[in-house]
């Protein structure tokens, strides 16, 4: 409807554009800078459009617009100002284009032809390195790439700042018909490498891109193995991102390095692996040659990457070769079975722990088991699997002494610590290396339900102390834990008296922080001292003094009518 009323409206708007990017104030303005651009579009609103549209509404009626686009084209010092307006909104950086180069951008192949016909240079390049071919390759304008590739003046193979090719460019935006067209020359160089190492194969792996790795297949002198600079290949890409097809289609080029390493020592395996990439796991598994145990700079290997990031299935087929090695080690110690038990993959420890050969005791650098790990992180699930194998050892422990209970009752996991203490030979009052128990981990870290845990095991020791010489008692008085005390105190051994290092009793501290109830709960033991002393000299009377509590200097003479004794003050 609108073109049958208005049949003229797309050339209409193109020579609107046209007449205005070629008012003399773009000639003159600088544009050199984003400030500057920006005072230059605010100034004048209609630049923004005109720059980034006129090409589109030109289509198709160049020959309409030819006299006004050749006037405003020819015109170095407006081309560049719409250049470098156009090309700050599209890429990071803006560049000054000639007449030629604006013409590529938007693929306007009759504009271009008018232009060289009129003298304009078909090869010339920007600042940058940039042709009419590389930007016409780029942004896929397979006529005025046929139409530039016709002319003897053209190199085909010439290279921007970064080293970036028309056959480069092309293949790196997805423009299979652009590369078919590159491709059908004989002299263009199939393996052309950019600043990073890329080339065309590498690119089109990358990228998934089946037809073009087909096509580049079909010239017999392209480089399979070539190496990009972090040492990747088209194989790894490939891999590194799960295109099936495309690794296919590598494994089947005779001399492809199946095992080639990157800088960080990843194969195409490990990458896979990593990213759980099952399908390209399976073709890569099932050859011969590869290296299934291959190990990064880390010392990960493919079942290690495929057990921490929890891929079930590639762990699977992992495990479906003889020669696997389930207990491989990577720099800190970690072995797959550490990896999942950290994370808590379940299934992936189920299928680990169904090997005769795994390790279930394996230490990391720090001296933890996978067991140790579990407990840490809370996988109960996992701990539940681990306590079922009867060689594991339920009370490892790491270069600081602490064991699976002391993990788990440290950062509260109440139902590990259920499981723990469900195994007889689990020691309740193990002890880190600065003295630490379970049960004063659980206290000090206010875990009540786990401290309920322990407080119900016989063996549990209620009177272990810390690096100060608290004890659970000292530590829940301290901080008015009203439950924790009783439960503390129902058990008769309980020294209702510790000194930690400054003297202070569980009593001081009560009477120190105001805790009413607590001090009612000890208050109401015989043996309590009433008139224990701090270091310096403090008793809970003269604390209670000094702080004006009323209500605990009441409960300590209530204490001394009924003992019918004397406070200290």
């Amino acid at each position: 409807m609108r073109k049958s009323h208005f049949p003229n409206t797309q050339a209409t708007i193109a020579a609107i554009c046209l007449t205005y990017l070629s008012f003399d104030v773009f000639g003159t303005s600088a544009s050199d800078t984003s400030e500057e651009r920006k005072s230059l579009l605010t100034n004048n609103p209609f630049l923004g459009y005109a720059v980034e549209h006129w090409g589109h509404h030109a289509h198709g009626h160049e020959a309409t617009v030819k006299s006004l686009a050749l006037n405003f084209l020819q015109d170095d010092s407006k081309v560049a100002c719409a250049s470098r307006v156009l090309t700050a909104q599209y890429f990071w950086d803006h560049r000054t284009y000639s007449g030629m180069h604006l013409s590529s951008f938007f693929g306007l192949e009759k504009i271009i032809s008018y232009q060289l016909e009129n003298g304009a240079m078909a090869d010339l390049a920007d600042s940058d390195g940039r042709t009419p071919l590389s930007i016409a390759a780029e942004n896929g304008h397979e006529a005025v790439v046929k139409l530039l590739l016709a002319r003897d003046d053209v190199d085909i193979n010439s290279k921007t700042s970064d080293g970036r090719t028309a056959l480069l460019f092309a293949t790196n935006n997805r423009h299979e018909t652009v590369v078919r067209v590159l491709l059908a020359r004989d002299d263009v160089n199939v393996n052309s490498i950019d600043s990073d190492g890329e080339t065309p194969l590498s690119m089109a792996a990358k990228n998934g891109q089946e037809a073009v790795v087909k096509l580049l297949f079909a010239r017999k002198d392209v480089d399979v193995n070539s190496k990009n600079s972090d040492g990747e290949t088209p194989l790894s890409m490939a891999a590194q991102d799960g295109h099936k097809i495309v690794v296919k289609l590598l494994l089947a080029w005779n001399d492809v390095e199946i095992n080639s390493k990157t800088s960080d020592g990843e194969t195409p395996l490990s990458m896979a692996a990593q990213k759980g990439h099952e399908a390209v796991v399976k073709l890569l598994v099932v050859r011969d040659d590869i290296d299934v145990n291959s190990k990064t700079l880390d010392g990960e290997t493919p079942l290690s990457m495929a057990a921490e990031n929890g891929h079930e299935r590639v762990v699977k087929l992992l495990l479906t070769r003889d020669d696997i090695d389930v207990n491989a080690q990577n720099l800190d110690g970690l072995t797959p079975l550490s990896h999942a038990a950290t994370y808590g993959h379940k299934a992936i420890v189920e299928l680990l722990l169904a090997r005769d050969d795994v390790d279930v005791n394996s230490n990391e650098s720090n001296g933890l088991t996978p067991l140790s790990m579990a407990a840490k992180n809370g996988c109960e699930a996992v701990v539940k699997l681990l306590l079922l194998r009867q060689d594991v050892n339920v009370n490892s422990n790491g270069w600081d002494g602490q064991t699976p209970l002391l993990y788990a009752s440290r950062y509260g996991h109440e139902g590990v610590v259920k499981l723990l203490l469900a195994r007889g030979d689990v020691d309740v009052n193990s002890r880190t290396s600065d003295g630490w128990t379970p049960l004063l981990f659980a206290t000090h870290n206010r875990k009540d339900a786990v401290v309920k845990l322990l407080l119900a095991r016989d063996d549990v020791n209620v009177n272990s102390n810390d690096p100060n010489g608290e004890t659970p008692l000292s530590m829940a008085a301290k901080d008015g834990r009203e439950a924790v005390v009783k439960m503390l105190l129902a058990r008769r051994e309980v020294d209702v008296n510790p000194k930690g290092w400054d003297s202070r009793t569980p009593l001081l501290y009560a009477v120190r922080y105001g805790h009413e109830k607590v001090m009612k709960l000890l208050l109401a033991r015989d043996d309590v001292d009433v008139n224990s002393k701090t270091w310096d000299g403090w008793t809970p009377l003269s604390l209670a003094t000094h702080n004006r509590d009323e209500a605990a200097v009441k409960l300590l003479l209530a204490r001394m009518e009924s003992n019918g004794g004397q406070l200290s003050t």
